[in-house]
């Protein structure tokens, strides 16, 4: 099953070890082409064919370091294409590319050579490329200015400006192809603090036709951050030319953070019997018009990446996001995709903030033969799950509809929100608030007819199956299609199951999220204990990518 994302992707790579390209192997399902030799700032195109829906692409520069990460959408036709610019200083010598899913993976590799002695290459210009190669979609430092670029207290900061005119003649370049591609930006300036600011007018004047579904790559000399145009549409509902929007702009803020922050983090995760493997950086988002800045905190389902040594075993590795004002740490849906010696870490989160990895390893005693003890103490060990004590877990324990609620929301690594409730029965001072409020933000839970929430009743199954099936629509952000005729047939007491609860429970059934307690017998209105809830949440994560547990326990 792969995710069809279309929000903000970032592609953070904190690169603590590279491994060499030889120790994978050619895939039966992903094939490269060749690609040639090719010298400082030039584009590159990778491009190849795959029978999987996503391919992760990679690129390794001579020394070692990784000079691209990037995820692909395959076409219909079962081809993908991934473009870059060469930085105008890249390292000679040879570049590996790797491309895959898992573990199927191909490999290849070109060379960065200097130019010949008469002179015959030259650096491409914007709008084209050497023998007709089209590189509308790469900019670079020659598209954007150097707003500032200070060093003060052993920290250095660098304000970029780019006009969005130059992304709307990128992607009119590209339709006139009928072509879709990302848009990529290649920032040089390496600095702790990058300030990129996006004039967006020109983009809010164009046909928003031109730019639906397109995404701007936004490229590091260690990572990136893909940002989707569709954003800018939603930071400006009413942004229109002479109406205000001429000065709309969208301002993109990463930090690196320094030491003392760090060790706050590290002593926190300590705090909560973990220990901290990464750096950590910071994302915001900023939305100005007429002069008036607006943090956005909440814009989808943004993807980050890690690159990591892989001593431990990833089973109790998790990402979390980290807010300093609260000191509470929370679960960012994350998968391990191990390649030889090397971890790449896959982040999914659903706002700006601080972002790590970590370890932690929770057991508990009364799970020492029980039938859930892998998915519970898999779920604890990556923050999502908490036992009634340090060492007990009480699995067959019931669970309240509140309770339900918050293990869902943390399942999906959503910050809390505790505004305006609509249920009449849940109180501003309810421990639940946040996680009822960010769930009825997420279209998560509705509630009853009479406007109660009945936060203390215990969850039925097909009361949990309802929402474990609309997180699988925020997911996927389509609607459920599946036919509750053929999926529930096997179960004798089907008509027992409510019908608004139908064609969310079929679904689970079908892929194996959900099953009956015998058979042939559902029983939807029976409770759902803490083990059973633990292990549909599991395998619901699993099925949708938010975590992969490696068989045998990693490598």
């Amino acid at each position: 099953m792969k995710l069809r994302i279309s929000a903000t992707m970032i592609a953070l790579l904190l690169l603590i070890m590279t491994v060499p390209t030889a120790v994978w192997a050619e895939s039966g399902q992903v094939v490269l082409h060749d690609i040639g030799d090719k010298h400082r700032g030039e584009a590159v195109r990778i491009t190849g064919t795959s029978s999987f829906d996503e391919v992760i692409v990679k690129v390794i520069g001579p020394n070692h370091a990784v000079l691209l990460y990037d995820m692909d959408t395959v076409e219909e036709q079962g081809e993908f294409l991934v473009a870059f610019t060469l930085p105008a200083d890249a390292p000679l010598g040879d570049y590996h590319v790797v491309a895959g899913n898992g573990s199927d993976v191909a490999a290849t590799s070109f060379s960065v050579v200097t130019e010949s002695d008469g002179g015959g290459w030259v650096p491409p210009i914007a709008g084209g490329g050497q023998d007709g190669e089209d590189t509308d979609h790469l900019l670079d430092e020659r598209d954007y200015i150097v707003m500032s670029n200070v060093t003060a207290e052993g920290q250095s900061k660098v304000k970029l400006s780019l006009d969005s005119a130059k992304l709307v003649n990128a992607l009119e370049a590209l339709a006139e192809r009928n072509e879709r591609m990302p848009l990529h930006l290649q920032i040089k300036e390496d600095a702790s603090v990058t300030e990129l600011e996006l004039d967006v007018g020109a983009l809010l004047a164009a046909d928003r036709g031109l730019w639906s579904g397109a995404h701007l790559s936004i490229q590091w000399n260690n990572g990136g951050y893909e940002l989707p145009l569709q954003l800018i549409a939603d930071a400006f509902p009413d942004g229109r030319p002479g109406a205000g929007a001429d000065d709309a702009k969208v301002t993109l803020v990463i930090s690196q953070m320094d030491e003392p922050f760090l060790k706050e983090l590290a002593d926190k995760v300590h705090a909560e019997g973990g220990r901290l493997l990464s750096g950590a950086v910071e994302f915001k988002l900023f939305a100005e018009l007429a002069g008036r800045r607006t943090e956005l905190r909440h814009f989808g389902l943004p993807s980050s990446s890690f690159a990591m040594d892989s001593e431990a075993d990833g089973v109790s590795w998790t990402a979390v996001a980290y807010d300093s004002e609260t000191g509470q740490l929370r679960f960012v849906p994350s998968i391990f995709d191990w390649k030889g010696e090397s971890a790449i870490v896959t982040m999914r989160h659903h706002a700006d903030g601080v972002y790590a990895i970590a370890v932690f390893d929770k057991t508990f005693a009364d799970l020492q033969d029980h039938w859930a003890r892998e998915e519970v103490e898999a779920l604890a060990s990556k923050l999502v799950v908490n036992g009634v004590s340090d060492k007990r877990f009480a699995p067959d324990d019931q669970v309240t509809r509140a309770q339900f609620t918050a293990l869902l929301v943390r399942s999906l690594g959503i910050a809390d929100q505790s505004g305006r409730m609509a249920f009449t029965d849940v109180d501003s001072s309810d421990w639940y608030i946040g996680e009822v409020g960010a769930a009825v933000s997420a279209g998560l839970v509705t509630g009853f007819d009479d406007g109660t929430f009945r936060p203390d009743d215990i969850v039925t199954r097909e009361q949990a199956a309802a929402m474990l099936s609309r997180a699988l629509q925020l997911i996927e952000r389509t609607a459920s299609q599946t036919d509750p005729s053929s999926s529930l047939e096997r179960f004798r007491d089907r008509n027992e199951i409510s019908e608004w609860a139908e064609a969310g429970i079929a679904r689970l059934v079908e892929n194996g999220i959900l099953t009956g307690v015998t058979p042939d017998m559902f029983n939807p209105g029976d409770s759902a204990s803490r083990a059973q809830s633990v292990v549909m949440l599991y395998r619901m994560l699993m099925f949708t990518e938010y975590i992969h547990v490696p068989d045998g326990g990693g490598r």
